[in-house]
């Protein structure tokens, strides 16, 4: 990123050269044509007109170089305002793009990354199971945290997380159905 400084400097460097180029382009343009008639004239006084031609161009010049200058001075501290300012615009929106793409990143990494148990019995299959509990081996008396991102083991008895089932259920154009089954100790099977 260019500090403010820095635009100023490239700013008045361009200034500078086109002046520069436009002093250089004068003033040849005046001597070229000056040296074109002094040969067709008198080849005699040709040095004599093209020194006086060359004093008067190199006026003009510096006359207009110094009109450019004052000129472009003003130009310059507004363009050099009008830049600071849309330096840091563009560095704030793009720092907010960077973020937003960066999280985005990360949630679809996250969503890509995660191992779910998936029932394939019940109507079809397809069903992603959120939490399976068998025999009480793990405990489910737990702090917040843990039910956030999850814990147990998949091929047992398991949380899947409210994270995980958040990036689940946030899919665009997708929609959802939720099943829940109980079944106890003596076989008897309840759903919701």
């Amino acid at each position: 990123m260019m500090s403010p400084s820095q635009a100023s400097l490239l700013f008045l460097n361009v200034c500078i050269f086109i002046c520069g180029e436009a002093v250089q382009g004068n003033c040849v343009h005046h001597s070229t044509d000056s040296s074109v008639v002094n040969i067709v004239e008198d080849g005699s006084n040709a040095k004599d007109e093209s020194k006086s031609n060359d004093t008067v161009c190199k006026e003009d010049c510096e006359e207009s170089c110094d009109v450019k200058t004052k000129i472009t001075q003003e130009e310059k501290h507004f363009m050099c305002r009008n830049l600071q300012n849309s330096i840091v615009s563009y560095t704030r929106s793009t720092k907010k793009l960077l973020r937003n793409m960066m999280d985005e990143q990360q949630a679809s990494l996250d969503y890509l990354s995660n191992q779910v148990m998936c029932d394939m019995d019940y109507r079809g299959g397809g069903w992603t199971v959120i939490q399976k509990r068998i025999d009480g081996i793990i405990d489910f008396q737990r702090l917040w945290c843990d039910y956030l991102d999850g814990f147990g083991d998949l091929l047992g008895e398991f949380w899947l997380g409210l994270k995980k089932i958040f990036y689940i259920v946030n899919q665009k154009n997708t929609s959802f159905m939720l099943y829940v089954a109980l079944e106890s100790e003596d076989d008897t099977l309840a759903y919701a």
